[in-house]
């Protein structure tokens, strides 16, 4: 495999890309190949290079990353990962918007997805509702109630699963423009009052996306 770009400068990244993939990973001795390429093909344009058989013998190794992880331990970290499916359940459908998921975990361990959603039953745009996920079915969703949702759009959740607060952005009015960040202490459908979080993260502009 060849790689260039500012992350193969990166040799952990690099030799765990080798031992993953079971191969050679080979980095070049100039790895910004965006601005190289740029002037190749001006120098191949004024005649400075005839051909790109000229431009490939340019090309020279820095570095080559050989795999070197225990097979059994690759082959586990491998395990790790499983093509990606469709949540089974009622969390996808036609004729609504579910998106921008954030996952937490009840005591026992069971997965707790919080995503946005304008499926019929909340309180009006865009709510967060909330899902327990177990063996890749979705149970039935759950909206967070009038504590975190509005007659506005409340998006992109982020919950933080250490303090138990969940962090969201709305256009609510009473906001300093376009989506403000709140956040509420709780859990499922139990809930404090959601607060704006403090003014020097809210602006003007759409603050959204907020994670800690």
């Amino acid at each position: 495999l060849k790689v260039d770009g500012g992350a193969s400068a990166n040799n952990f990244l690099m030799q765990f890309q080798a031992d993953i993939l079971g191969a050679d990973v080979y980095r070049p001795k100039c790895i910004e190949t965006t601005g190289l390429g740029a002037a190749y093909l001006a120098g191949l344009a004024v005649g400075y290079w005839s051909s790109l058989e000229d431009i490939r013998s340019n090309w020279a190794i820095d570095k080559t990353f050989s795999p070197s992880m225990e097979e059994g331990r690759r082959k586990k970290l491998i395990r790790g990962w499983d093509k990606a499916v469709r949540l089974r359940g009622d969390i996808n459908g036609e004729g609504y918007t579910s998106t921008q998921p954030t996952v937490g975990r009840l005591h026992d361990g069971t997965a707790i997805l919080y995503y946005a959603s304008n499926r019929s039953g909340g309180n009006g745009g865009m709510d967060i509702w909330y899902t327990l996920v177990k063996n890749g079915t979705a149970t039935q969703s759950t909206n967070l109630g009038p504590q975190v949702n509005t007659p506005a759009d409340e998006i992109t959740p982020y919950y933080d699963q250490r303090t138990g607060v969940l962090y969201f952005s709305s256009d609510r009015p009473g906001g300093l423009g376009g989506h403000d960040i709140y956040c509420a202490v709780g859990q499922r459908n139990t809930w404090q009052q959601a607060e704006a979080v403090c003014g020097c993260l809210n602006s003007e502009w759409n603050d959204i996306y907020f994670t800690v």
